[in-house]
């Protein structure tokens, strides 16, 4: 294969890859599909989020030093902009350095990755920090 068959190949490669990647939020998401138990993947200590079917949810975060933050309060599942949204009502976060240190409203939007296919919400898209769902 000479060299411009192998750029135009990879470029064909990446292109397709960029294509997945931006694809990777749908809007055939529901109420019920956000409905359950999620886990943040930051390894700063245990990060859990359980979103019920009653508009509730429970937020639990314990520190790697034993430190724990809970609240609970309601959530609100919209369309905004075409994109699906969670509002979290009276959210604090329980990792240092996300939030303030009152309560306040948190409005996330809900990631359906196409290579992963389980719904995630975004904590901090830099770091790739995400709540990601553990049950269907």
């Amino acid at each position: 294969m000479d060299g411009a068959a192998a750029k135009m190949r990879r470029i064909a490669t990446y292109t397709i890859m960029l294509v997945l990647v931006a694809a990777g939020c749908t809007n055939a998401i529901d109420r019920s599909m956000v409905v359950g138990t999620y886990r943040a993947n930051h390894n700063k200590g245990v990060d859990l989020l359980e979103l019920k079917a009653d508009g509730t949810y429970l937020y639990h975060y314990t520190a790697p030093d034993g430190r724990e933050v809970r609240n609970t309060n309601k959530w609100e599942f919209q369309y905004l902009d075409g994109k699906p949204k969670i509002t979290f009502f009276e959210f604090s976060f329980g990792l240092h350095g996300y939030g303030t240190p009152k309560p306040g409203f948190w409005l996330v939007e809900v990631e359906k990755p196409i290579l992963d296919n389980r719904l995630r919400l975004c904590i901090d898209p830099d770091l790739g920090y995400y709540f990601i769902k553990q049950n269907s």
